[in-house]
């Protein structure tokens, strides 16, 4: 199903519920959304989640939970692959109204009493007005249909208006406030937001203090359980040239990039420019004499040692910012392929360092008939083709658990979409696990 209907399916599944619930702001034109659909819960929520992941459990809707970002709110991040193109919903559930880990409205507010708008529920007028002019407060920016909604929301209710206001602000303040809004003074408004954002937080020392503090501590939580369970992707592409391998690594690096932020690497884990010209690296290697058996164990255990490096100072903390790290080949190739890398080491002992390997999240094994693969490229044999198509088989069949191959002959927009089905199934696969949810 399209956005449109996922996002009616998921407003079905929470009317279904047995708890409350209501969208703050933004409803007016759903299911058509610009960006996240915040939505107020009467009950934890991660429960929520739960709920909405056995919910769709047994429906074949097309979308995947593909990240759940927790805090004080759960930000989940959903994604669709239809028609060869790439969608995604971001749905921001949470119980209260934080600012910079602060309680600021409260849930009960929210759900004290809502209405129904085209079957979504929605909090009063009042509280709807003092949500979005708080939400702007805190971002200092205001567009001028967020502003026209603001005084729509006045005029409304003027008493109940000014009643929220006065909770936050002054009183003087307040009728600031409602004399902007009333004189619809737009720009006004726009550039007495920092004042009233610093009268937000000043408004007592204690609550300043209470306001860092809890800050401090949501962002402290947030590193421990990034480092804990990591929301960052590696995954190494394997495959003899003329696979596919390099051309669908292209386009699944331009095909995610709106939903997740791609790091490329080649071999290594160290960019490119660092080791360029390196005798392993090279584009055409094939035809070459090997190296001597000493030189190339000393160049897998300098490889090794480097490659641990990389991982621990370079792509591990890009997987804690929620990145995507792809290689292009890896230690893998070295013992599927020595020839490649002009390398005569002892198959033991590649056996060896491949068992204190770092192992990535997930292995794609770029296959096509070796006939298809001649027709692209010809550095090599035709039995050798085969031989290497052999080889990287059966180290799929090894590691099938974490090992997908992928099939290329039908060509480069089928391939891209089947990538993507595996990743954001094993994606959300994940968070369900890290959720206990079957």
């Amino acid at each position: 199903m399209d956005k449109d209907e996922f996002i009616w399916e998921i407003i079905k599944a929470l009317n279904l519920s047995n708890f409350k619930w209501c969208i703050p702001s933004g409803y007016q034109e759903l299911p058509r959304v610009n960006s996240d659909i915040d939505v107020i819960v009467s009950e934890k929520p991660i429960m929520v989640v739960k709920y909405l992941l056995n919910y769709f459990a047994g429906k074949d809707v097309g979308w995947k939970l593909v990240h759940l970002h927790k805090g004080k709110n759960c930000y989940c991040v959903f994604a669709s692959v239809m028609n060869n193109q790439l969608d995604y919903l971001f749905l921001d559930l949470s119980q209260h109204y934080y600012y910079q880990g602060k309680k600021v409205i409260s849930g009960d507010i929210f759900l004290e009493k809502v209405e129904l708008f085209n079957q979504i529920p929605i909090p009063s007028v009042h509280v709807e007005f003092i949500y979005i002019f708080i939400k702007r407060v805190g971002k200092l920016q205001m567009t001028e249909e967020q502003f026209a909604r603001l005084s729509e929301s006045f005029y409304l209710d003027p008493t109940g208006c000014l009643k929220m206001l006065k909770l936050f602000w002054s009183d003087i303040e307040s009728k600031q406030i409602e004399a902007l809004v009333m004189e619809k003074d737009y720009e006004g408004l726009q550039n007495a937001l920092p004042e009233y954002r610093n009268r937000l937080l000043t408004k007592n020392l204690l609550k300043l203090l209470s306001l860092y503090y809890c800050d401090y501590q949501l962002k402290l939580v947030k590193l421990i359980r990034r480092i804990w369970h990591s929301p960052g992707l590696e995954v190494i592409c394997l495959g003899p040239d003329g696979s596919g391998k390099s051309t669908t690594i292209k386009e699944i690096e331009s095909f995610i990039s709106p939903l997740l932020k791609v790091r490329k690497y080649h071999l290594r884990s160290f960019p490119s420019k660092v080791y360029k010209g390196d005798s392993m690296t090279k584009k055409s290697p094939y035809g070459e004499s090997k190296q001597n058996k000493l030189v190339s164990i000393v160049k897998i255990v300098i490889y090794f040692l480097t490659f641990w490096f990389g991982r621990v100072f370079i792509t591990n903390p890009q997987k804690l910012q929620t990145r995507m790290i792809l290689f292009d080949r890896s230690y893998h190739d070295i013992t599927i392929d020595p020839s490649r890398f002009r390398l005569n080491c002892p198959a033991w002992f590649t056996r060896l360092i491949s068992t204190v390997f770092p192992k990535p999240d997930l292995f794609f094994i770029f296959d096509a008939p070796t006939e298809v693969i001649q027709a692209r490229k010809q550095e090599v044999s035709y039995e050798e083709t085969e031989q290497q198509r052999i080889n990287y088989l059966a180290f799929a069949e090894e590691n099938r658990d974490t090992a997908f191959i992928i099939n290329t002959e039908d060509g480069q927009g089928d391939t891209l979409v089947r990538v993507m089905n595996i990743l954001f199934c094993y994606m959300e696969d994940r968070e369900k696990v890290r959720l206990k949810v079957e």
